[in-house]
């Protein structure tokens, strides 16, 4: 073997086809990788896709479940703050109702002590001592007439009348201007509730304080037998006739039931009283306001009069009768000019009579009787109310009571809503605070920090002068050592060129000489040429290979030329199917990887441009050129190089 110069060709060659198998094994192995690749990337997006819906099922469920139990969190807490709530706003009421009280008293006081200094002004005049000496000679007129002196009365007796006529005068001012002030203040800045008895007088900031006064009041046991047993409806029909709803449909029922009656009039009173009320007792409109009452339901010849009785009726109506005549709508004041009584002399000689003011509270209108006219129109509805069982069935009162409950739920929302104000503004606090703890937090840190600053530098510089002392001592034992290093690198490099040569020598002895020795057996000279690519195995079975010497070649060339040309014919063969390089087998990777890739963008491209319809008429398919509007009974030229066998 020896002597044949290409046998190390036929080597390589058996090598480099054992090469290409595996290239082309591997190219299998891409072009399957590349397949599951797409596969799962197409089983990724549908995962993803499930993926994607079950989470936002998941979040919808979620969401549900987190509003639902943060609904039963938020009623639980709104039902544990409600009393505590309803408690401080009722508490805040009395507080507030407290406040206007007192700031009542301090009006009443301020203009009591105004009336007072006008009062006393008027006395150090000349009407003043004028007026105090006829109250006082009414006042003399009225004693015994035995303690009067030859002379007239004693100069002690005068003063003492004087006296008590200047105390009558100042109890009246005192008197009406309560009176007048606090009705007027009263119109101008009403109670929530006011008891509806004139000798009661009682406020209130809440419904249940009004229900439980009537019951534990002691005033009220001066009023009628009838009202103190029906004590559990008195304050509720009060509330009704307060209520817009519950007046309006008392009203309507009792018009339905008995037309324009007593009990009509009597609701018609109750409201212009509660019209008057809201008019300042030194205003002009109250005066206007109580003489329309008086024409229409208190006069003699009243078109709806109401029949009541009530403290001084007799003198109201003539006041009011007084005014109605004057034709004056207006606040009289306390001081008015009058004439004064003429004495002996002057009657006797019919000398024409002097004027003077005077002070007096004849001219005032006394707010009180607004308050009895309006109990009593009170008393009389309350009873028509509770004689006449019909109307808790009508469809008035149940519309008042619709009405009512339609205002406690807005009360309850509005209160709900207020809950939710409360709940933002206790978050708002909380997070104010934990914002400042977690501030003062950071402050206390960053002065920890500062105080192990310095140890922690020290510690760290200490290490890092270990490593540095560490490394520099590395540094000079490898200049130490590289002395010796070319020397060591000589030793090797002989030692491996010999063991190299050394077993080469060995490989090219000992494997031609095995190979020489194979060649002479025929049988092992067939498995070689099988191995080697160059028979196969299909044909090895018709076709039998023998090299014999040049004695027996009918065209006289020996063995060894026969094997060469067999290796060029042969390997000629297998270059145009199998790669003979590493380069040419990627090329021919590449090459099929981008014909796939094209084949599958020109489908695309295809399907789009190409439409494939059905022929009822002639039963077969034809094909349709969107761009060129062309149809063709054939198929298009690139269908079988796009799809081989597929049918499309």
């Amino acid at each position: 073997m020896f002597g044949f110069p290409h046998f190390d060709i036929w080597v390589q060659y058996t090598q480099f086809s054992k090469h290409v198998k595996r290239l082309n094994i591997f190219s299998a192995r891409i072009v399957a990788a590349f397949r599951a690749v797409v596969m799962r990337r197409r089983f990724l997006r549908k995962k993803q896709c499930q993926y994607r819906l079950w989470t936002f099922a998941l979040m919808i469920f979620s969401r549900h479940k987190v509003e639902k139990k943060r609904k039963e969190l938020i009623d639980l807490a709104y039902a544990e703050w409600k009393p505590e709530e309803l408690q401080r706003r009722t508490a805040r009421s009395n507080e507030i109702e407290r406040q206007r009280m007192q700031r009542r008293q301090l009006y009443i006081q301020e203009k009591e002590r105004a009336a007072m200094k006008e009062l006393q002004s008027h006395f150090g005049s000349d009407d003043g001592q004028q007026q105090l000496q006829i109250d006082a000679n009414e006042i003399l007129a009225k004693e015994d007439k035995r303690l009067k002196g030859i002379f007239g009365w004693p100069s002690e007796v005068k003063q003492e009348a004087v006296n008590k006529a200047a105390k009558n005068l100042k109890k009246n001012c005192l008197k009406f201007t309560r009176k007048v002030e606090g009705f007027s203040y009263d119109a101008k800045y009403p109670c929530f509730i006011k008891c509806v008895f004139h000798k009661c007088g009682s406020t209130f900031s809440t419904e249940e304080q009004y229900h439980n006064h009537i019951g534990l009041s002691d005033i009220h046991v001066q009023e009628e037998e009838f009202l103190r047993t029906n004590v559990d409806k008195y304050t509720q029909f009060h509330l009704l006739l307060r209520h817009p709803k519950g007046l309006e449909g008392l009203r309507a029922y009792f018009v339905q039931k008995c037309g324009l009656s007593s009990v009509v009039n009597y609701i018609d009173a109750w409201v212009a009283i509660q019209d008057l009320k809201k008019s300042p007792a030194n205003a002009q409109t109250f005066y206007k306001k109580a003489i329309a009452v008086y024409d229409l339901y208190l006069c003699e010849d009243a078109t709806r009069k109401c029949d009541v009785s009530y403290e001084d009726k007799e003198a109201i109506l003539i006041q009011l009768q007084s005014y109605k005549e004057m034709n004056k709508i207006a606040f009289p004041g306390f001081f008015v000019r009058v004439d004064s009584p003429p004495s002996f002399i002057q009657g006797t000689l019919g000398v024409g009579k002097k004027q003077y003011v005077k002070w007096t509270c004849e001219r005032v209108l006394d707010p009180q009787f607004i308050q009895e006219f309006e109990y009593q129109c009170f008393i009389t509805l309350f009873r028509s109310f509770i004689q006449d069982t019909d109307y808790s069935s009508s469809i008035h009162y149940q519309n008042y009571l619709n009405a009512i409950e339609k205002e406690s739920i807005e009360k309850e929302k509005a209160l709900y809503a207020d809950f939710k104000i409360f709940r933002l503004n206790v978050i708002k606090d909380w997070s104010r605070d934990f914002k400042h703890h977690e501030t003062l937090m950071s402050r206390k840190a960053y002065e920890a920090v500062d105080q192990m600053m310095n140890s922690e530098i020290d510690r760290i510089w200490g290490l890092m002068e270990r490593v540095e002392v560490h490394r520099r001592l590395m540094e000079m034992r490898q200049e130490e050592q590289s002395k010796y290093e070319v020397l060591s690198l000589i030793v090797d490099d002989a030692v491996a060129w010999s063991e190299e040569n050394i077993l080469d020598f060995i490989f090219d002895f000992y494997t031609r000489a095995l190979l020489k020795a194979m060649w002479d057996v025929p049988d092992y000279r067939k498995g070689m040429l099988q191995y080697s690519g160059l028979i196969k195995t299909h044909m090895s079975k018709k076709m039998k290979v023998e090299i014999a010497a040049a004695s027996t070649n009918g065209k006289g060339q020996d063995g060894k030329q026969w094997l060469d040309n067999f290796f060029l014919e042969a390997s000629a063969a297998e270059r145009k199917t199998i790669p003979t390089g590493k380069d040419v087998a990627a090329i021919l990777i590449q090459k099929r990887i981008r014909g796939y890739l094209a084949r599958a963008r020109v489908r695309k491209i295809f399907m789009h441009r190409y439409k494939k319809y059905f022929d009822k008429q002639s039963n077969r398919p034809y094909f349709y050129n969107v761009l060129t509007k062309d149809s063709s009974w054939t198929q298009p030229k690139l269908y079988r190089r796009l799809f081989g066998k597929v049918i499309w």
